[in-house]
């Protein structure tokens, strides 16, 4: 065997490259032109569900916070802490408490995730090179 390429009788399309590995040549692909704004649209799947799921935990902690204010407004304490009354109380503030608290962590998690996507992934490298290419095109 000599040093360059050498072609596998064995198997059509495929060479030997250097000491022992083998490479398949891939199938032809087709190239499909996309409109920029077809473009845009392809955009927005890559942090489509991190932005919703984002929303949806704001969400919840809007209205679990409106709650808890509610809750924390309109009661009487005198009440509440003479009766015999502060265990209900207690459970169900907390539970308020858990859903604000673990809607926002919630939250943070999928934004944090979302801005990672946009900025360090192969999505972004892929749009970035795209956008380069549409704007090189709009602008020549």
């Amino acid at each position: 065997m000599g040093d360059g390429p050498q072609v596998n009788p064995e198997g059509a399309g495929t060479y030997q490259a250097g000491g022992g590995m083998i490479v398949s040549k891939l199938p032809d692909e087709p190239g499909v032109p996309v409109r920029r704004d077809q473009f845009d649209i392809l955009c927005e799947g890559g942090v489509a569900e991190p932005r919703a799921s984002r929303d949806v935990c704001l969400g919840i902690l809007g209205a679990a916070l409106a709650g808890m204010i509610g809750v924390l407004a309109t009661t009487e304490w005198d009440s509440v802490w003479n009766a015999g009354r502060r265990w209900p109380f207690i459970f169900w503030v907390a539970i308020l408490l858990v859903m604000v608290s673990g809607s926002a962590v919630g939250a943070l998690i999928y934004e944090v995730r979302r801005r990672s996507t946009k900025a360090n992934s192969p999505y972004s490298r892929v749009v970035a090179q795209l956008t380069k290419l549409y704007d090189d095109q709009a602008s020549g």
